[in-house]
């Protein structure tokens, strides 16, 4: 299943505007991010990208997942909450132009990465090493379009949502 998205023209922008449609138009769902404090927007405005909190929406405006940003210096971290169960991404990356992050979720292991020069942000699973989806640039320029391919549907598009919208944050 293919699922469309529509970048905010800038980062930290707060509105829930954003919607998540399907190949036929029909929307999903949004996505909106936040800050805790004004304290932590005028930080995030100096050095971009430093907290990324995240709220995913179905198409009623029900809250399904959110991403809560662990305020660590050494690695990032993040608590992906889903229908009350908290589950973990770690950074585990090395190089910055290749970054990766580990998602623990009921007891699997998935891999989020980006190279180097490639538009794609892919999940693999980390057992069997296939692709479960794809994150595509449409375009290159702000406010960026972004096709999301879901090859197994092991992840909700939600949580899959907001697993690439941090990456695609932080490093772009």
């Amino acid at each position: 299943m293919i699922y469309y998205f529509t970048q905010p023209f800038l980062k930290q922008s707060t509105k829930k505007i954003h919607k998540i449609t399907t190949e036929q138009q029909e929307v999903v769902g949004g996505i909106q991010r936040y800050y805790k404090t004004p304290f932590q927007r005028c930080v995030d405005f100096i050095l971009d990208g430093f907290f990324l909190n995240f709220k995913v929406y179905d198409k009623e405006g029900k809250l399904i997942v959110e991403a809560i940003d662990k305020l660590t210096l050494i690695r990032d971290s993040w608590d992906i909450i889903e229908d009350g169960s908290r589950h973990h991404l770690n950074c585990v990356t090395k190089i910055k132009t290749n970054p990766r992050y580990i998602f623990s979720y009921h007891g699997e292991e998935f891999v989020i990465q980006k190279d180097f020069m490639d538009k794609y942000i892919r999940i693999k699973d980390v057992k069997t090493n296939k692709v479960i989806s794809e994150y595509e640039y449409l375009t290159l320029t702000p406010p960026r379009k972004v096709s999301i391919n879901i090859i197994e549907p092991t992840l909700s598009i939600y949580v899959i949502i907001c697993l690439n919208l941090i990456l695609s944050t932080k490093y772009d």
